[in-house]
């Protein structure tokens, strides 16, 4: 019985591409596991109007589909709350990589098997090969075909049984042309022209038996070895906002299978704020390495370099997956070989392995963009006026002192500006007050020639001084507002922890953490309570649960004690975000916060709300609170 179970078990039919016959061949073991007294529930089928499949749909219970409207349009997608409460012993899901409709309670039908599974319920699906996540690169640049859709390999690994479906690439075509695998001879040619091509075929029913292979080897690797064999292999893969990531992240997943060695994904951060493009893909990043099977880190350094080497250090790594610089003919390029000569001369008991990266996917990364457009317009006007006002004074005392002293004065001018603005403000004053130096002091004045070869030298010494001097100093400055933005996330910690332990009447801490994370994270946030019933009580104040989704949202995150809402895979579209604040096991009350603007909460963001969380949980349970206090 389903009861019996910690989990369901799940069983995936793995073809090559459609019409290989594993909707088919999923139906006929279902009738016999029906024949054999057990209760069988189809979720959702996808016939495409093939006869012989449609014919094996009848003597099979099924549920009706949930209708959601979309844009005007009503679509239908599989019911998973009337399959959970019907809980019937196997469940069949067809189309596992397929998107559902938003509104859904979750975004992808994976998701969906996942809680079917949880529920202890066994799961019959289907899944074609080129849908596996860290296929997905490799799919793309053999056969030139866009996949929008994947399941994260993570998924296939909690499958029980992998069944390969598989048939010749020239029995595929003929069913084709036969009309078996669409309908409409109009399908049935763009289907030639586009996908159905025998190369193509041939290339996924290789990558198929490929799999299923890796696949059978992994599972008996892990068989023989013993559940107390230690993996001697551990890979790290160092991840950043570009696009080329999630290239490093599907081949990096792709080498831990094959070695059965765990891995991680490491982000290092500068401190810097990021934009909201850069923001939302490093979440999708982080989500991708997540959803792939790895331990996700967020460091901060200054210097890449020692950040990897110490994480590594910590995390006893064998192998570092980084991507190559891209090779472009700037100057600034330099820092970039620099970079890949420190990691490699600083890691002797690593292997590092480096993936090219396309130029299409380079991102304003680089040394050159980071350090010039970073800044705001704000310092390079405070740049020009204070080297205009330099100028001036020195025009006006030039009577009094030579032109040599003026420029110590202009050096004097970097030094203290690298105080306050950042590396690229810093070089153009050099640049600027060099120029300025030139023109209107050295002799002859009112032109770019220098007579004296001394001054010529004089003037190079000058600017790669006032250079590296700024840099350094800006380094130093940049440095010092890192630290400063650490303390104060650590301080703000330590101030909500000690107000919780301090409190007496939870009314007016629940205002005060709410006001903190409010000013923290630029959104509202609220804490909602259990009554007497352990049921959740909604305050009407909180504008956002005016709409039923909302409190579906925060109703199944105190349910089920995972967070949901915005941004999570879990009822997407709401509003809000909702954490469950537990005790142990149990949900005590929900955390909601709302955003001002729609930028995903980095990992660091999340681990610092969860921590408050657990505060909050310890108090609500060791004072027993389930009602608002009056």
């Amino acid at each position: 019985m389903n009861n019996l179970k910690d989990k369901g078990r799940l069983k995936i039919f793995l073809g090559m591409s459609a019409g290989v016959g594993k909707t088919y061949t999923m139906l006929l073991e279902a009738h016999e596991r029906r024949q054999e007294g057990i209760s069988i529930l189809l979720g959702t089928i996808s016939t495409h109007g093939r006869k012989e499949t449609e014919a094996l749909l009848q003597g099979l219970p099924r549920i009706e589909g949930k209708k959601t409207e979309y844009k005007g349009m009503v679509f239908e997608e599989m019911d998973l709350e009337s399959i959970l409460q019907r809980n019937p012993q196997i469940v069949l899901v067809d189309e596992l990589a397929h998107t559902n409709v938003p509104g859904s309670k979750h975004p992808k039908r994976w998701q969906d098997v996942i809680e079917l599974l949880d529920a202890s319920i066994d799961v019959y699906t289907t899944l074609n090969v080129q849908h596996i996540e860290s296929l997905k690169d490799i799919v793309e640049n053999l056969t030139g075909i866009v996949v929008r859709e994947t399941v994260p390999d993570v998924v296939l690994e909690r499958a029980d049984i992998i069944e390969l479906v598989d048939i010749a690439p020239y029995e595929l075509l003929e069913r084709l042309q036969e009309g078996k695998v669409y309908v409409g001879d109009l399908k049935v040619k763009i289907a030639v022209d586009n996908f159905f091509r025998e190369e193509n075929l041939t290339v996924l029913r290789n990558l198929t038996l490929r799999f299923v292979a890796e696949k059978v080897e992994h599972d008996l690797h892990g068989v023989f070895q013993g559940k107390t064999w230690k993996a001697r292999e551990r890979l790290m893969v160092a991840i950043s906002t570009s696009p080329s990531s999630e290239k490093l992240i599907r081949a990096t997943r792709r080498l831990a299978f094959e070695l059965d060695a765990p891995w991680v994904a490491i982000y290092v951060s500068h401190g810097e704020s990021l934009n909201d493009t850069d923001q939302k893909r490093l979440h999708r990043h982080f989500q991708l390495a997540r959803e792939l099977g790895a331990e996700v880190i967020t460091t901060y350094d200054l210097d890449v370099e020692t950040a990897l080497q110490r994480v590594a250090k910590n995390k006893e790594i064998t192998r570092l997956v980084i991507g190559r610089p891209v090779e472009t003919r700037k100057f600034w390029n330099i820092f970039q070989k620099h970079f890949l000569y420190r990691l490699e001369n600083e890691n002797k008991q690593i292997d590092i392995l480096i993936l090219r990266q396309e130029n299409s996917e380079v991102t304003n990364s680089s040394f050159f963009s980071s350090s010039f457009f970073s800044s705001t317009w704000k310092d390079y006007a405070l740049v020009l006026g204070s080297t205009v006002c330099i100028t001036v004074i020195g025009l006006l005392i030039r009577h009094v002192i030579d032109y040599k002293s003026v420029g110590f004065i202009f050096l004097l001018e970097i030094l203290t500006l690298s105080l306050f603005v950042g590396l690229g403000p810093v070089l153009l004053a050099a640049l600027f007050s060099a120029i300025c130096w030139d023109f209107l002091f050295i002799p002859p004045i009112f032109t770019a020639k220098i007579s004296d070869p001394e001054d010529c030298i004089l003037v190079g010494i000058y600017f790669c001084t006032a250079a590296i001097l700024g840099s350094l100093t800006s380094r130093m400055r940049k440095q010092k507002q890192f630290l400063y933005r650490r303390e104060a996330v650590v301080e703000l910690l330590y101030e909500i922890e000690k107000e919780i332990a301090a409190a007496v009447d939870f009314n007016i801490l629940r205002e005060s953490i709410c006001r903190r994370l409010s000013h923290r994270f630029s959104g509202e946030f609220a804490i909602f309570l259990q009554d007497a019933n352990h049921q959740l009580i909604f305050d009407s104040s909180f504008a956002v649960f005016q709409t039923e989704r909302e409190k579906a949202a925060a109703l199944w995150v105190f349910q089920k004690g995972k967070i949901g809402g915005w941004s999570t895979d879990t009822l997407s579209l709401a509003q809000g975000m909702y954490f469950p604040i537990k005790f142990s096991e149990n949900t005590l009350a929900v955390l909601a916060y709302v955003p001002e603007k729609e930028r995903p909460l980095l990992m660091d963001d999340l681990n610092f709300i969860q921590t408050i969380n657990q505060e909050i949980g310890i108090y609500l349970h060791h004072h027993n609170l389930s009602m608002p206090q009056e």
